[in-house]
């Protein structure tokens, strides 16, 4: 009895998820993705502390646990978010992952979670494969919203982040190639220097924090490896 009765909640699940219709797909799409942007952003506020307790003046604190489980948290989600299709949605005007994904601007929160190069070690629960996979639908990501949602061009901004990420990636992980990381520093330092757009209204002291991760990541990739270490011991 206790099986049939099993059998029978099993079929009527099924059948439920089988009745949900493409609206209520594209709904509950929606929600997961803003469930995830918004989880991020969390991750992010409570990783930025904006008061000391022993200080009457407010001032910018960084919690070195919080942004490590924030990227933690992030590596995961972008691993497991959702990217497979039924096919009455493929055939349907009704929205994609991607799309969802991008009106909510979750990959590239996502991908400043799980960089966190800025603070902290960069990637640093990401093999090469995974970093380049959440760089790449951070990108893919800001061409779907000017396609999608009518969204300007992404910002000066968000291009320098990208670039000066993936260059962390391709420069500091096992297997990445040194040649694309030190064009992506350059440019992102080239793109430093313009005065007009975003980037014209950072401030001097972020501008100079980029600048000092740019040349910090150029002159790591100047010093032998390993294994040109030993070689020259020998």
């Amino acid at each position: 009895k206790r099986t049939s009765e099993a059998k029978k909640k099993k079929k009527s699940v099924l059948s439920s998820q089988h009745g949900i219709s493409v609206a209520e797909k594209k709904e509950l799409l929606q929600f997961q993705c803003a469930l995830a942007s918004s989880k991020c952003r969390m991750d992010l506020q409570n990783a930025f502390k904006n008061k000391r307790e022993d200080d009457d003046q407010s001032s910018s604190e960084i919690s070195l646990d919080a942004l490590i489980a924030a990227a933690r948290r992030a590596t995961i989600a972008a691993a497991t978010a959702p990217s497979k299709v039924s096919s009455d949605m493929k055939s349907s005007t009704c929205l994609l992952p991607a799309t969802a994904n991008a009106m909510f601007g979750t990959p590239y929160l996502l991908f400043l979670s799980a960089w966190s190069g800025m603070y902290h070690s960069p990637w640093p629960f990401c093999t090469l494969g995974q970093a380049r996979t959440i760089v790449r639908n951070a990108r893919d990501a800001q061409s779907v919203a000017g396609k999608a949602w009518g969204r300007d061009a992404s910002s000066m901004v968000e291009r320098v982040m990208l670039d000066v990420g993936e260059a962390d990636l391709e420069g500091g992980l096992m297997g990445g190639f040194k040649d694309i990381s030190e064009k992506l520093y350059s440019r992102a330092m080239d793109t430093l220097e313009e005065k007009e757009g975003d980037i014209g209204m950072m401030g001097d002291h972020i501008k100079g924090m980029v600048k000092v991760h740019c040349l910090l990541g150029m002159a790591n990739l100047s010093l032998p490896n390993d294994s040109s270490l030993e070689n020259t011991v020998a």
